[in-house]
């Protein structure tokens, strides 16, 4: 079965990873949703959006 978004008890640990620099893709694959469901539970839970394309250098 599809997890439908991130837990309330998931939320602490994701924000901490997304404040630390971690992609939302990277979040969405640690706890199995998507990038677009971390992007949309971090946003309801008042967390700020970095830019689009985020703070790491290009290769």
């Amino acid at each position: 079965m599809r997890r439908q978004g991130l837990s309330d008890h998931d939320l602490p640990a994701a924000t901490t990873l997304y404040e630390g620099g971690s992609s939302l893709s990277e979040i969405g694959d640690r706890f199995g949703i998507s990038h677009s469901a971390v992007r949309r539970a971090l946003i309801a839970h008042g967390v700020v959006m970095r830019p689009e394309g985020g703070s790491r250098p290009r290769k």
